[in-house]
This record gives C-alpha cells, sequence and structure tokens, in this order.
C-alpha cells in the first residue's frame, strides 16, 4: 500500500544496514557489523524511539564528531587574535593550516572556527 504524502514512517539506523569495507582503500572509515540500532517512528511532527539496542562490537571513539575534536589552548588563542584582527575564516584556517604542515593536517574543520 502506498503512503498518501512521501515522507518516511519509520527510520531504522543499524551497523549492520550497511555491510562490508568501503571500496576505496584509502578511506578512514570501516565498518565493522556493528549490532547497535535505534528505531524511530513518525509521530505527526516529531519522531520517537521504539526500539533501542546498545551492543556495540566495538571501543566507542573517544570523540563522536569532527567539531568535538581538541584545540589547544595556543591554537585557540591565536584563532582569537586573527579573528579580533578582522581577519576571514577562511584566511585563519589555512593559516592554521600552515602551521600544522597541511590544511588536511588541521584536526577540526573550518565550520568549528565560527564557534570559537
Amino acid at each position: 500500500r502506498r503512503q498518501a504524502s512521501p515522507t518516511r514512517s519509520v527510520q531504522c539506523m543499524t551497523g549492520l544496514e550497511q555491510k562490508g569495507k568501503p571500496e576505496a582503500e584509502s578511506s578512514r572509515s570501516c565498518r565493522c557489523e556493528c549490532p547497535a540500532l535505534i528505531r524511530l517512528l513518525r509521530a505527526s511532527n516529531s519522531l520517537y524511539i521504539t526500539q533501542h539496542s546498545e551492543n556495540h562490537k566495538h571501543s566507542m571513539s573517544h570523540y563522536g564528531w569532527p567539531s568535538h575534536k581538541h584545540i589547544d589552548v595556543y591554537t585557540k588563542d591565536l584563532i582569537k587574535q586573527l579573528r579580533e584582527n578582522n581577519v576571514n575564516l577562511g584566511k585563519v584556517y589555512n593559516i592554521i593550516g600552515s602551521v600544522f604542515g597541511l590544511v588536511e593536517k588541521v584536526p577540526f574543520t573550518k565550520r568549528t572556527l565560527m564557534n570559537i
């Protein structure tokens, strides 16, 4: 039976939905067939949890999101000084990249700079 509206009524998030390893060899992420599960149901304009399983087959990462990565005190101070002197975020990020050697080695995102 088709729904009248094209919205989802059930959303299931598991570690098993996308099995296997990524095809790209240089990828940092790797799937581990984790049995953790959250099942969400939609009610009017909200979602609620109907099923939850916390069983993980792996250790949890220390930082959950890229924006939660640690920024040391000296780097924060440098960022604040540059921002007080009206240096835009792109240039600040490039300056921090030169401190770390390459922009790819900076342990936080450019978006994180907006919150400092």
